[in-house]
């Protein structure tokens, strides 16, 4: 069977980019810590640490008499920065001037204050609940009961409870006004049942194409297609976390499958017990 996008080759994985977006670090910085991976965020938090502890060190190595030592030297003020950062204080040195008091003053608030907003991103960033959800890698386009439908697959990989679990697919179709205007518009697709009250297992999802299906004419003409993606986002409350989670995932016309079936992951046991293969999750047959 022909391709329903004939021109999919020549389109780019990832057809949307974003370009100069307006940004500001004041207003979007704990957003910005927030999508850091963990490895950035441990970085970025020791760069900050030496870089204040290079300031402040080298702003106590500019009085000779700051410190009660005899070590002048640049890196016994800077272990002292330190000291005085993290509050350690082991009593060895101590400052003397009222120049060096007014700086230990202000890089030991500064300390109190830096500790408390680490420890909240921390936390913040591990107590965050993340989706375990499995999207089914190809989009299928196959026969089901006699009708023609659009399927695809969702998994729980952690076997939990997800409850009152709600999936919407959107597909992104590029349409012509009659005014010559090209628009971009987001058009909901009908599902046979988008609505699981406990998801736990596997879910195969079915669009029926018929003629109020967007996708209906498409699919009669094997007409070239203007649609440039589909998205599936599945949305429920976690019971382990008592916590609403969602899950997305975007389809292009390359994962589109014809004429093929999923294959079964569910094996049901002789004791009775249900066993999910993971393995066979993006199998089609």
């Amino acid at each position: 069977m022909t391709n329903l996008f004939s021109d999919s080759k020549n389109r780019p994985r990832n057809p949307i980019k974003i370009d100069n977006i307006p940004f500001s670090a004041t207003r979007d910085f704990y957003f910005f810590l927030m999508e850091l991976t963990w490895p950035r965020l441990f970085l970025l938090i020791l760069a900050c640490f030496f870089m204040i502890n290079i300031i402040f060190g080298s702003l106590f190595f500019i009085d000779p008499l700051a410190l009660s030592t005899n070590d002048k030297s640049w890196w016994n003020h800077f272990f002292f920065s330190v000291q005085t950062f993290s509050t350690i204080g082991y009593g060895t040195i101590s400052p003397i001037s009222f120049y060096a008091n007014i700086l230990v003053s202000i890089e030991a608030a500064l300390g109190l204050i830096s500790s408390a907003m680490i420890t909240g991103i921390v936390f913040a960033k591990f107590s965050r609940p993340k989706a375990r959800i499995l999207f089914s890698k190809p989009l299928l386009i196959n026969n089901h009961n006699s009708k023609r439908v659009l399927s695809l697959r969702v998994g729980n990989s952690r076997a939990n409870d997800l409850v009152d679990t709600n999936l919407t697919i959107t597909v992104l179709i590029e349409e012509k006004s009659e005014e010559g205007v090209y628009l971009r518009r987001m058009k909901d697709l009908k599902l046979e049942r988008s609505r699981s009250p406990f998801f736990s297992l596997s879910w195969t999802i079915f669009h029926i194409i018929d003629e109020t299906s967007p996708l209906y004419n498409l699919i009669d003409t094997r007409a070239d297609s203007s649609v440039i993606a589909f998205t599936a986002l599945l949305i429920g409350h976690d019971g382990t976390y008592s916590q609403t989670i969602y899950g997305k995932h975007t389809y292009y016309p390359d994962d589109l499958i014809y004429d093929k079936y999923f294959v079964d992951v569910i094996e049901i046991k002789p004791d009775g017990s249900l066993i999910v293969d993971y393995n066979k999750f993006h199998q089609v047959q």
